[in-house]
């Protein structure tokens, strides 16, 4: 495993598909929002959620632990999310070839700053033609 200081995005192996996600909360507005980004093995985004879901494995990371650890346990949780997280652990339980992850901020930088980004738009926002210019460095970096 990398230290926190080593963490970069790994693509995933080949006929997978990864979805980074991440979430931001605004103390000031009371507000959050959210961002998720799918990508295959040549880093190149999927645009899968217009399809419907590929076939094959598809490995899910979030930078939030306690967040991921609720999902991917069957704990007892008594947080004012733990309908949402049920709610999450159900559908997860449809789709088959699933994995859910931990991994650090620095690995999940497009997703992070796709949640950022999610407090300038007016709603809920989708780009099927390509990534915001606002994550382009992130990707290339990534890629790199």
């Amino acid at each position: 495993s990398l230290s926190r200081a080593q963490a970069k995005w790994q693509k995933p192996p080949l006929g997978a598909i990864k979805i980074n996600v991440a979430g931001a909360f605004n103390v000031q507005t009371g507000t959050g929002g959210g961002g998720l980004i799918a990508r295959n093995a040549a880093g190149g985004c999927a645009l899968f959620f217009a399809r419907g879901l590929d076939p094959g494995p598809k490995i899910i990371e979030g930078n939030t632990q306690d967040v991921v650890r609720s999902i991917t346990t069957e704990r007892e949780d008594r947080s004012p999310l733990s309908l949402l997280f049920s709610d999450c652990r159900f559908l997860l339980s449809q789709l088959e070839d699933i994995s859910i992850h931990f991994i650090f901020k620095e690995s999940n930088r497009v997703a992070h700053r796709l949640a950022r980004l999610s407090f300038t738009l007016p709603e809920t926002t989708s780009w099927w033609h390509g990534p915001p210019a606002a994550v382009y460095d992130v990707l290339v970096e990534d890629n790199l």
